[in-house]
């Protein structure tokens, strides 16, 4: 990728600057060791046409030595550590124009613009394969705990409404050439409940100069309904991938898992021909948001039905509480610090907090 090769080209020119101006340095401190300025180990210095004569004074570094680094000390500024400084200003002054010249040229296609959108100058320099560069050139909006959130959220709700999807809010989100994909979960008059997803990670993304395309895999358990009295449950590995056309920024973390009309916002119902009852848009999916282009269920386990109920015995019922080795000397030195700590105040404490957190919780009263 180009634009990825740029910046490697950039730390390779910035480090043999360092090399190029260690090495001037070097000859400085050379010609000081030798007392005066005496370059000459044996032969001399002859400058004339190419010829740069060294002598046996700087060994391996005679022709940068003996050749630009006593031209930069003795022909520019008149003395040693004067003319180092500007050689050593001239040649990190070019490479800040270079380097400043490269790095515009490669995000200059990528930058949203202030309307919602980004704009890309071809497909090799939008082209990213990481999603640090994702955010940098295509979308600053872009968040993988957001996404994540809506790849989770797509995923329950397809299967939740897999055996009426064509009239589900879904079907905008979903893209013509994906839809054949799915019928493993889709076909036969199958219908599930209770999916529940345990694991999503990001496998690859991808932008182009004309979509944008990110690959996740997931593992998710669900209860397949094939009849009146059969269900399954069942353990799935699946590769999904979305996309969107190239410029299209992502939605904020309250908007992200709202499967409504792309183009308006309006609850997902559709009229027979396929178009928002609100707006009376036809939405093409991937126009305006994240669209399934890619399913396919890598790997299904029949689980064992889990038995509810019967009796157990509980082992470690008797055995003694474990406490630190050190919790004496511990109390020992918060009594120093706070002289009024007091063990079972301590104990009252903690069990009420505990108690009204459990309550809380439970109640689903988080504030």
């Amino acid at each position: 990728m180009r634009a990825k090769m740029k910046r490697i080209h950039s730390v390779i020119l910035f480090l043999s600057t360092l090399l190029f101006c260690l090495m001037i340095s070097t000859a400085d401190v050379f010609a000081r060791a030798g007392g005066g300025h005496s370059y000459s180990g044996g032969g001399g210095r002859s400058f004339s046409g190419s010829s740069f004569g060294g002598g046996g004074g700087f060994h391996s570094s005679g022709f940068v030595g003996g050749g630009l680094g006593y031209y930069g000390m003795h022909s520019i500024g008149g003395t040693s550590s004067f003319g180092t400084f500007v050689v050593m200003l001239l040649v990190v002054i070019i490479v800040f124009i270079i380097y400043t010249k490269m790095k515009g040229a490669s995000v200059s296609g990528g930058a949203p613009s202030e309307t919602g959108s980004s704009s890309y100058q071809d497909a090799e320099d939008s082209d990213v394969s990481s999603i640090k560069e994702f955010i940098d050139l295509s979308d600053a909006n872009f968040s993988e705990p957001v996404f994540l959130d809506f790849a989770s959220a797509f995923l329950i709700k397809l299967f939740s409404e897999a055996a009426a999807l064509e009239r589900s809010s879904l079907w905008s989100y979903i893209a013509p050439n994906a839809l054949g994909q799915l019928e493993p979960i889709t076909g036969g008059g199958i219908s599930w409940r209770d999916a529940v997803v345990g694991e999503l990670e990001i496998e690859s993304v991808r932008a182009l100069s004309d979509e944008s395309r990110i690959a996740v895999f997931a593992s998710m358990n669900a209860t397949r309904l094939t009849g009146a009295n059969s269900a399954d449950r069942l353990w799935m590995h699946l590769t999904l991938t979305f996309k969107r056309n190239a410029g299209v920024l992502s939605k904020g973390p309250k908007d992200a898992t709202k499967f409504t009309c792309p183009t308006c916002g309006a609850s997902g119902d559709r009229n027979a021909h396929g178009a928002c009852n609100y707006c009376g848009a036809i939405s093409v999916p991937g126009e305006t948001a994240w669209a399934l282009a890619a399913f396919n269920l890598d790997r299904t386990t029949k689980l064992s039905p889990v038995s509810v109920g019967g009796h157990v015995d509980e082992t470690g019922n008797d055995l003694g509480t474990i406490y630190s080795p050190t919790i004496a000397a511990d109390i020992d030195r918060l009594r120093i610090t706070d002289p009024s700590f007091d063990i079972p105040a301590a104990r009252q404490r903690f069990s009420d907090v505990f108690l009204a957190v459990q309550k809380y919780w439970s109640n689903l009263e988080w504030d």
